[in-house]
């Protein structure tokens, strides 16, 4: 039987990449970490008080658009199947 020859690799510098995967669990425990951390934030200044709702709004989003893909992938085909 032959054995298949493997194309040789030319440059090796392609192979060179770096991958991050965010999960919705990390996502969704930052936020939570975040929402907990600027509940803490006692704001003495106008500054701290942008900072404090800054976090808290991004921190909403980020759970809103992450919540709201879970809904459309857990509950797309049942909508399909009832159209």
């Amino acid at each position: 039987m032959a054995k298949e020859k493997e194309a040789p690799i030319e440059d090796d510098d392609d192979l060179d990449f770096e991958v991050e995967f965010t999960t919705r669990e990390e996502y969704f425990t930052s936020c939570a970490t975040l929402i907990q951390i600027a509940d803490m934030i006692n704001p003495m200044t106008s500054e701290e008080s942008i900072l404090k709702k800054n976090i808290l709004r991004r921190c909403y989003k980020i759970i809103d658009v992450m919540s709201a893909e879970m809904y459309d992938e857990l509950f797309e085909d049942r909508e399909e199947l009832e159209s």
